[in-house]
């Protein structure tokens, strides 16, 4: 059916800019020209392209080191890995005052654990290979390290170093904390052999 309806225009209103000169940029942020600020967004934009690009090419090495090992994951270390991928996702849902068991109304666990196999497959054999390289190459984890990934992760988060460790501990994750640098550290190793 046709219809005809007649409107009538209160009022046209425009969203006006400002112009972008000196005087507003001076007003609105630490740089005193226009100059100033767009070269300091170009520098910004190029470090992170730098940046993005670097951890691309070291994930595409770690990628070809893991495609060269040939062996079966074990399913048992498959399905760990899974039950750890969703206590990771139960702890970032509760991070934005959501609960697991929310989420799974409409997914369903079974439908989250298959989900997360692929990556958790993949995962495992990473942290396989990994663990071989730095077992090869003799690669430590000393106090330095510990302390340096526990900065970063406080810093990351907001949180005081004490806080961190108090954190780690009373979750039990401290191996967890300690395999992460240690793969970490047979990565550069695969990384600066590439080089």
């Amino acid at each position: 059916k046709e219809a005809i309806f007649k409107v009538n225009i209160q009022d046209v209103k425009r969203k006006e800019l400002p112009e972008l000169n000196d005087e507003y940029v001076a007003s609105k942020t630490d740089f005193k020209t226009v100059e100033e600020l767009r070269a300091n967004y170009k520098e910004r934009m190029q470090k992170a392209a730098e940046a993005n690009a670097k951890a691309e090419y070291e994930h595409e090495l770690i990628d070809l080191a893991v495609a060269n090992a040939k062996f079966s994951v074990p399913e048992i270390m498959i399905e760990d890995k899974i039950s750890q991928m969703v206590e990771e996702m139960k702890m970032s849902l509760e991070s934005r005052k959501m609960s697991l068991d929310m989420y799974m109304q409409y997914t369903g666990m079974a439908k989250i654990r298959e989900n997360q196999r692929p990556v958790a497959e993949e995962n495992v054999k990473t942290d396989l290979v990994l663990d071989a390289i730095a077992k090869a190459e003799d690669i430590q984890v000393d106090m330095a390290d510990v302390d340096a990934e526990i900065a970063a992760i406080s810093a990351q988060h907001g949180a005081s170093p004490e806080e961190v460790k108090k954190i780690i501990k009373g979750n039990g994750t401290m191996g967890l904390l300690l395999a992460n640098i240690l793969r970490r550290k047979a990565a550069h190793v695969v990384i600066d052999s590439a080089k």
